[in-house]
Parts: structure tokens; sequence; C-alpha cells
């Protein structure tokens, strides 16, 4: 049996330059989606629920710095309100600028204790945190925001709410009669 012989002489698969541009998409995608080698980001666990957030910020004040984070955050805990229940722990998240002050903050912070008013202890775990991305900054405030009041139809509409405002009540004469109308429940 001989092999068919194409007509056209094009084949099927994608031309050699589509693929080239295939691939270098792909390992676009694959270097956006890898994580960068350097871990920055940490988290601070297993800090006591009723912590307040100024106090563990004093506690850390040492290590975290304007100039050695570029990044920070403070979540509160829910102590227990029932018996049977288990206490929320807060936690802390920090984005250091070098691993070298990660190394220092993890060493000397690892095992921090609190104790409470009530006696009871707790130890802070310092760790990588699993998510090493931080947040942007904040977005732009909409612009649309505090100009309602030049809005032409909300002038109209405050104008209509003062006109009719303005207008009298209607007089007793003019209420009895549409009390008085005719029904058509008669169909």
């Amino acid at each position: 049996m001989s092999a068919p012989t194409p007509a056209n002489p094009q084949t099927p698969s994608k031309s050699k330059a589509k693929k080239s541009k295939d691939k270098e998409k792909d390992r676009e995608r694959k270097e956006k989606t890898q994580l960068p080698g350097e871990r920055l980001k940490i988290v601070v666990r297993r800090l006591p629920p009723n912590l307040p957030e100024e106090i563990f910020w004093q506690s850390v004040s040492d290590w975290v710095t304007d100039d050695s984070v570029s990044w920070k955050a403070y979540y509160p805990g829910k102590p227990k309100k029932r018996a049977n229940k288990e206490n929320i722990p807060s936690r802390a998240y920090i984005a250091f600028k070098t691993p070298d002050q990660v190394s220092v903050f993890g060493r000397d912070y690892d095992g921090h204790k609190f104790v409470d008013k009530a006696g009871n202890e707790s130890y802070a775990i310092v760790e990588y945190a699993p998510y090493q991305k931080v947040p942007g900054e904040k977005k732009k405030p909409d612009s649309r925001q505090a100009t309602i009041e030049k809005d032409e139809d909300y002038i109209s509409f405050i104008e209509s709410l003062n006109a009719s405002a303005a207008t009298e009540p209607l007089s007793i004469e003019t209420l009895s009669a549409f009390v008085t109308l005719p029904t058509f429940s008669s169909f």
C-alpha cells in the first residue's frame, strides 16, 4: 500500500513560527507563576487571642522597623465564649526586605512567651508564610466619589422634593372625594 500524496503541500499542524510563539508564551507564563527564590514573608502564629495589636508591634519593635520591613499586617484572634469551644489565636504577617533579617527575627522571636492576666501562657511560632506574595498598593480613590451634588438628575430630584414639600396639603373635601369614588369590584 502506498502512502497518499497530499494535494495541498501545507501540513495540518501548526507552522514553525506559530509553535515558537506558543513556546515563548508558555515560558513567560511559567516565569510569572513561579515563586521567587527568596522567601521574605513570615507569619507569627499562636499569639494570644486577646493580645492588642499595639502590644504585639511593641514586642517586635527591635526587628520590625520601617527600614527593615516592606509590609506588615496583624489579625486579632477571638477568645472562646463557651467552654466547649476553642480560642482562635491572633496572627501577624511580616514581609522583610532581606533574607538575613528574616533569619535573625525567626531565630530571636520564635518561642517568645506571652502571659495574660489569668496566667495562661502561649508561645509564638515564627514560620515562612505559605503564600509569599504581598498585597499591592492601595488603588486610587473612585473619581465619582463626592460628585452627586453636581449630578443633574440628583439636582432635579431634590428640586422636586422641595417643590412638593412647599405645596399645601389637600383639603378634607378633596380627600373625601377620593374616598367616595365608585369601585369596580362587581366584575
